[in-house]
């Protein structure tokens, strides 16, 4: 249950973490004004939405760690691609990539993790819960090291790091009873 509610902290981190970065990363990059800029959260919202819509129905179909392991690498593609992007284009599609491999991680997650223990549903959801604070946690960070750089690279290149506990994760998802 530990390694679920850290994997919550991360996910809500990154989740705040990539809509505070994606209009600044959008203008320094493309030239943006901040109008245009948060075009990026925008679709953002939109893919998720919409994957969380299809993940629903694929995971009817196939196994919630199965599904994990993919939503994650598909998330993490998207994250080391966004830090290599540098126009409108492709910055966008590195947003459809991440966004269409994190929908659904939250859900599995606390699904995953009520079935550890099942008799103790109601304080593990209570537990899990609490790990939306992730957002608080993980932003701060990432506005100290894009000031100390002077670059919202550097904000993305966090946000990856952060990510590899959700790599680490897919491990002990597969092992679970």
């Amino acid at each position: 249950v530990l390694f679920m509610f850290i994997g919550i902290l991360v996910l809500v981190g990154v989740d705040v973490g990539v809509n505070m970065t994606l209009p600044k990363y959008f203008m320094e990059k493309c030239d943006l004004g901040l109008n245009d800029a948060v075009l990026g959260n925008s679709v953002y919202f939109l893919v998720r939405t919409l994957s969380a819509f299809l993940g629903g129905i694929i995971l009817m179909r196939y196994s919630e760690r199965i599904f994990f392991k993919f939503s994650v690498l598909i998330s993490f593609f998207g994250l080391i691609s966004l830090a290599f992007s540098g126009s409108v284009a492709t910055i966008i599609a590195c947003i459809v990539i991440f966004g269409i491999g994190y929908a659904n991680l939250f859900s599995i997650i606390f699904s995953l993790a009520l079935k550890t223990i099942p008799q103790k549903a109601n304080e593990i959801s209570s537990l899990l819960i609490v790990g939306v604070s992730g957002g608080a946690i993980i932003t701060p960070i990432l506005g100290f090291v894009s000031d100390m750089f002077s670059t919202q690279s550097a904000a993305i290149i966090v946000l990856i790091l952060i990510w590899l506990y959700m790599m680490w994760m897919i491990k002990k998802v597969m092992n679970l009873r």
